[in-house]
């Protein structure tokens, strides 16, 4: 009897001992708990053990994934954040830290669930939103830009200083949702759909904004011009002085500019529209550098 008993008790510990070297392949819905509520976002984990995650046509390669034990910590690609966390069966439960930002994380937990099942028809969706429109001086306008797939919805927000980049999310009966998480941002969109219009709308941003939002069916695009809310002021060229990224002071005058076709760019490391948007300007300087094009990033950082 007492064999037994020892035998029991030895096989028990070692099968509560015995831990999965790795969390279980799927795909994961990462609920992101706020005070002012849960943000869903999309991450995809492979048999070969490869982290993903899902925003529509974006898939961000988690290429510095450490596992210890029952642990994970993942260097979030191109800004300086990361999540770190445990795992359970097909479970796991952590944390997103953003470092450019000061004591900023948001804890996590995820499941295993299958992805939406979208159909292959598409339907084209334009909205003009109004940002808090009860609040007259500091309401702002949008444009949501969405193709439905049956259920699935995908598509981004445009506005007069950028957009909304790639959002992802479902419409179930006259529910609507969307979100997007890069590192970076996390951004959720919550609406009804009544008749062509969307009401009741709210739009977080990890746990730092809420606000309420409307919108209304519309094929026009109702933003301003850019030409409209810029100037040129003649005969002035741009004078500044600014660290590079050895930490010296470099000063741009009408020296820098003579016999060249320049772009000064206003941007920082932590805006994934501006790595957009370096992306794209970099492709622009090798066609046209041997012309005279110089680009010149100026960067506002957090630091």
């Amino acid at each position: 009897m007492r064999f037994l008993l020892f035998f029991f008790a030895c096989y028990s510990f070692v099968a509560c001992s015995t831990k999965s070297p790795s969390p279980k392949p799927g795909y994961y819905t990462l609920l992101f708990s706020t005070d002012n509520g849960t943000i869903p976002a999309r991450l995809n984990i492979s048999d070969s053990q490869v982290w993903q995650i899902i925003n529509a046509e974006e898939v961000i390669q988690l290429d510095s994934v450490i596992l210890r034990n029952d642990s994970f910590f993942v260097k979030l690609p191109l800004f300086d954040s990361s999540i770190k966390g445990t795992w359970r069966k097909d479970s796991l439960i952590g944390e997103w830290t953003d470092h450019s930002r000061k004591d900023y994380s948001i804890p996590f937990t995820a499941t295993i669930e299958p992805s939406a099942s979208c159909e292959s028809s598409v339907e084209e969706l334009n909205y003009d939103i109004v940002f808090s429109p009860e609040d007259t001086t500091s309401s702002s306008k949008g444009i949501a830009v969405l193709q439905q797939h049956g259920t699935c919805v995908t598509g981004t927000v445009l506005t007069e200083t950028g957009d909304y980049r790639f959002l992802q999310g479902e419409l179930n009966g006259d529910s609507l949702w969307l979100s997007a998480f890069d590192g970076t941002h996390l951004f959720y969109l919550t609406g009804r759909l009544v008749s062509d219009s969307i009401i009741g709308g709210v739009f977080m941003s990890g746990k730092h904004w809420k606000e309420p939002w409307s919108a209304r069916k519309s094929a026009i695009n109702t933003l301003r011009n850019p030409d409209s809310i810029t100037s040129l002021r003649e005969g002035q060229q741009p004078e500044f002085t600014v660290h590079n990224s050895s930490g010296q002071m470099i000063r741009f005058d009408s020296t820098t500019w003579k016999n060249h076709v320049s772009i000064v760019q206003i941007m920082g490391s932590w805006c994934p529209n501006c790595t957009d948007e370096s992306r794209f300007l970099k492709t622009l300087y090798d066609k046209h550098k041997s012309q005279g094009l110089q680009i010149i990033p100026v960067a506002f950082e957090r630091g």
